[in-house]
């Protein structure tokens, strides 16, 4: 489907002519593309109100039926269902966004799974979390400060107004098909870092992480977006967040959520030279971390060590991710400060390296400093 027959399809399938409708391509990737569809004038829709512009994602023809971004579609529209308070029947959690007035979820305009299409509302003109901070000018300390802890405490309440879900729950809120798949990914990448790097005890690491995904769900589960991280947060001018990309929404855990979170504001570390930046991304991160501990339970052994596994493989899979983008010192302090995580993880809750956290700092802060002080080493 290229642009022209995309716009005559969005006007046959909300009654528009065509001329009604501006498409401009937002990204894209080897299977699916996505675009922003603006109208003149605005369009009207019962459930949804006025609408100037909505997004739209949409497979390339020639993704074969069997492509993931089949699966990808269904479980974001039905997340995004799942996480409209306005929906007919939406997950008590979707209440969460209208006590977070600053946090913002697209809504639902309609998927066509035949085609492969998906559209929902549009959140504006808004920067990636990784590029707001890193934005020239940049944003006050105070909206830095304020976005971070707005985003905290949802991330936080989110994790446990879901904490232990139903198996009615999980059943709206299925993403099987997908996670086998991308943990299958996610250990292949480390394997081969930890290979490339002649890590001698890699096997062992590798290992702890392949069963700690294996125990997702198991043990203090919750539902998440599964691959959080900075792109997946949109911030506007006004400090508010927008988080996009469901596509993976449904069982996770908190500390998987919360750590490779972390471990991608932790790269723009690996990305820039500039001390504001350094300083200005260590203070979002702090502050993040405070709220999130003000809205959320104390962590427990197993957590801390969930927590150090996910942040752990997340950034050793960096240097292999983002291969092309980092310097090769770069590279060797992911790789450093994602081992030092690992092995500090021990075999189990009680064997865990417990100097590794620090004691002066508040229980979540406290989990990944010391990876933090190792990617700034003689840098600040």
């Amino acid at each position: 489907m290229n642009f022209s027959s995309l716009r005559a399809y969005l006007a046959s399938s909300l009654s528009l002519s065509a001329h009604r409708i501006k498409i401009q391509p937002l990204a894209g990737g080897f299977c699916n593309t996505t675009v922003r569809a603006s109208f003149s004038p605005p369009i009207y829709m019962p459930q949804l109100g006025f609408l100037g512009s909505i997004i739209v994602k949409y497979a390339l023809p020639h993704a074969a039926p069997s492509d993931p971004t089949h699966h990808h579609q269904i479980v974001e529209a039905r997340a995004l269902a799942l996480l409209d308070p306005r929906s007919p029947d939406p997950l008590a959690i979707s209440a969460l966004a209208l006590k977070c007035s600053s946090i913002k979820i697209p809504r639902l305009v309609f998927h066509d799974a035949e085609r492969r299409v998906l559209a929902m509302t549009d959140l504006g003109d808004a920067l990636p979390l990784d590029d707001w901070l890193t934005s020239d000018p940049p944003p006050p300390d105070c909206e830095v400060q304020h976005t971070a802890a707005a985003l905290g405490r949802f991330l936080a309440e989110f994790a446990v107004g879901t904490s232990n879900p139903s198996a009615q729950t999980l059943a709206r809120a299925s993403n099987a098909v997908l996670m086998d798949a991308w943990y299958a990914d996610v250990i292949r990448l480390m394997r081969t870092v930890l290979a490339r790097a002649r890590i001698d005890d890699a096997d062992v690491l590798v290992a702890r992480a392949h069963r700690s995904l294996q125990e997702i769900g198991e043990v203090e589960s919750c539902l998440g977006m599964v691959d959080l991280w900075t792109g997946n947060v949109l911030v506007d001018s006004q400090g508010n967040c927008g988080l996009i990309d469901w596509e993976c929404f449904g069982l996770s855990s908190a500390s998987c959520e919360l750590s490779m979170f972390i471990a991608s504001l932790y790269r723009i570390f690996l990305r820039t030279t500039s001390k504001d930046t350094l300083r200005r991304t260590g203070s979002f991160t702090r502050a993040l971390l405070r709220s999130y501990g003000l809205h959320a339970p104390t962590p427990s052994l197993y957590f801390k060590r969930q927590a150090l596994l996910a942040h752990g493989r997340s950034l050793i899979n960096h240097v292999g991710f983002y291969e092309k983008e980092l310097s090769e010192e770069m590279k060797d302090r992911a790789l450093s400060a994602g081992l030092a995580c690992m092995r500090a993880a021990g075999e189990s809750e009680h064997g865990i390296r417990s100097s590794f956290f620090h004691d002066d700092l508040a229980d979540y802060e406290s989990l990944y400093e010391s990876s933090r002080l190792m990617l700034l080493s003689g840098r600040l």
